[in-house]
């Protein structure tokens, strides 16, 4: 249901391909996965730029959202993950985001805008994956894997103690 478990967002691929955003502001409206999953999560387009000179991208967040900004290098990384350059994440809801980048490189970057989290005035912070916390579940989880391999070596302990001790039995009967 969310980004990063095997979803793909097709639409914002393509638009990073064939949406040139040169000289403009992202200004999109978003949702978060969480807030509705069927509605536009990301937007995403790409610049052309020189190496040397100095770009500002400003993102423009709608009240009581969380957005995030992110630029790609067009050139993926060594095993074909995208090149992470530059990225604006606030933890403020309606924050508006910006990136200030001076090109080492002529030629194509990528804009990605993101929706973030579930928007509530109560909650003042940003839910981005980056910020990993180990939840009641996670606990469990461990607990669990660490009793049953605790489980497992006491078995085995019981099987290696019975195999190395030798009880002999031995049967007295009479001779008639």
């Amino acid at each position: 249901m969310h980004e990063g478990y095997g979803r793909l967002n097709i639409e914002t691929a393509i638009e990073a391909w064939t949406l040139n955003l040169t000289g403009q502001n992202l200004n999109p409206t978003l949702y978060s996965s969480i807030e509705n999953p069927t509605a536009k999560h990301a937007q995403a387009g790409y610049v052309n730029l020189k190496a040397g000179q100095t770009y500002l991208f400003n993102l423009t967040v709608l009240s009581g959202k969380d957005y995030d900004l992110y630029l790609y290098n067009y050139t993926p990384g060594e095993y074909g993950e995208p090149d992470l350059i530059e990225k604006s994440i606030s933890s403020r809801l309606g924050q508006n985001e910006q990136i200030n980048f001076t090109a080492n490189h002529d030629g194509k970057y990528f804009l990605v805008a993101k929706a973030i989290g579930l928007p509530s005035a109560a909650a003042d912070c940003d839910d981005d994956d980056d910020k990993k916390t180990v939840t009641t579940i996670d606990l469990l989880t461990i607990l669990i894997i660490i009793g049953i391999i605790a489980l497992l070596a006491i078995v085995i302990v019981i099987i290696l103690y019975k195999k190395g001790r030798k009880d002999y039995i031995y049967d007295f009967k009479p001779d008639y």
